[in-house]
């Protein structure tokens, strides 16, 4: 059952797809039209892989939590950064810490 359904091939045929797309984006040939029908495409597709990331709407009361922890991280207030996490996780949000910035998700 491992490779029954052809992962590694439909995972390629994902990528391609999306290396063709973005070309043609670059070249600025793509309607409005065509850009509703491969995002429709490609989150059906991701309904089976579940890679597709999709924005979410942030409540004020978590950004105002946000920028109170990353003034603790700077401060090097680790313990107050931990709690303010965890405070947020019981909200349903998590925090990744990048470069360029917090990045938070729905749990």
């Amino acid at each position: 059952m491992d490779n029954d359904f052809e992962t590694p091939n439909a995972i390629t045929a994902v990528l391609d797809f999306t290396k063709e797309i973005n070309k043609i984006i670059a070249e600025e040939k793509i309607s409005e039209n065509d850009a509703k029908k491969i995002k429709f495409f490609m989150k059906n597709i991701d309904k089976v892989f579940g890679v597709l990331e999709e924005e979410i709407s942030v409540p004020e009361q978590i950004k105002e939590l946000i920028k109170k922890r990353e003034s603790a991280r700077k401060n090097k207030d680790f313990k107050t950064s931990d709690n303010i996490r965890e405070k947020i996780k019981s909200f349903g949000y998590w925090i990744d810490d990048t470069k360029e910035g917090p990045i938070i998700k729905k749990l």
